[in-house]
């Protein structure tokens, strides 16, 4: 059984089980791409647009049924969102991280 949040109801702990889930979907689906798109970004920043680097995300959020919130330059990465939640995916020097980074509605 999951962990459940202390507080919280029950019909949200299991929104937020099932969020985590689509996000570790989203997570394992993007990070390959997140990590090439951060290395031509560190090489080609000065001659591209950054909105270009959006298209290759798009259909791996709508894939995994995320909202793409927005890209970010510093840390590299990608916040998308669900019903209950948003995520956050940065690529650093050393790894590539999930982060939940707000629960945003309750139930």
């Amino acid at each position: 059984m999951a962990a459940t949040i202390p507080g919280v109801s029950l019909a949200m702990n299991a929104a937020l089980t099932t969020e985590g889930e689509q996000a570790r979907a989203f997570y394992d689906d993007v990070a390959e791409t997140l990590e090439s798109l951060a290395e031509r970004w560190q090489e080609e920043s000065g001659y591209e647009d950054f909105k270009d680097y959006l298209l290759p995300i798009k259909p791996i959020a709508k894939r995994n049924s995320a909202k793409l919130v927005k890209m970010t330059k510093r840390p590299f990465g990608v916040i998308v969102a669900f019903p209950h939640t948003e995520w956050a995916v940065r690529v650093t020097s050393r790894s590539i991280v999930l982060k939940c980074t707000k629960i945003t509605k309750t139930i």
